[in-house]
């Protein structure tokens, strides 16, 4: 699976707060492309004082699928105030048997990526551009009307987007990230992710 950006990690205008089925009649509705389970991420947390949506985003991955605790939140202590990284920093680490991958490209095959990563009922990381500029998103299932569906956290706020499109559209652009399980049913080690450069979008 292919991962995302992000820069600093900063709400977006517009974020919902989760509300469960807060959904009015006549309101797309989510196709329930994957497993997802609004639960585990109602009790995951982005530490607070930390710049953490991109090891937050990928811890929430890893718990959606069953493969992390509650209380694993060993991506972002080690991330603590790092404000130049992306998720190019988790790209071919694996964590708990998950294998992170990153994949920069034009939006229009990003948008295409995330669609049959969803159809495959795998979870996407994607960034967003807010006017202070950037938060990780992860990506859990696409609507009746073929808008993808996000949320993310907001230190222990669960917040949601739900014009995922429309705000890659707004942002210029987005990394994508995807993850894969290795071919070994051997639970690997984690390993602190090796923080490089920031990434650039390609537009």
């Amino acid at each position: 699976m292919r991962i995302t950006l992000l820069l600093f990690c900063v709400l977006l205008p517009g974020a919902l707060r989760l509300r469960g089925t807060d959904l009015a009649e006549g309101e797309p509705r989510p196709l329930g492309l994957t497993k997802f389970d609004r639960k585990v991420i109602d009790v995951h947390q982005q530490l607070p004082g930390l710049p953490s949506c991109i090891p937050s985003a990928a811890e929430m991955v890893l718990k959606l699928l069953g493969q992390a605790p509650a209380s694993y939140y060993d991506l972002q202590r080690p991330w603590r105030h790092k404000l130049d990284g992306s998720f190019r920093d988790f790209h071919n680490k694996t964590f708990l048997g998950v294998t992170f991958k990153y994949n920069p490209g034009p939006t229009e095959m990003m948008i295409e990526l995330i669609d049959r990563e969803l159809r495959a009922g795998r979870f996407v990381v994607i960034g967003l551009r807010s006017p202070a500029g950037w938060h990780s998103w992860v990506v859990y299932d696409k609507d009746t009307s073929g808008e993808f569906l996000a949320v993310s956290k907001h230190g222990s706020q669960t917040i949601e987007e739900r014009q995922v499109k429309k705000a890659i559209a707004q942002s210029g652009g987005t990394d994508v990230g995807t993850y894969e399980f290795p071919a070994s049913p051997v639970r690997l080690p984690s390993s602190p992710p090796r923080f490089g450069l920031p990434s650039t979008f390609v537009r």
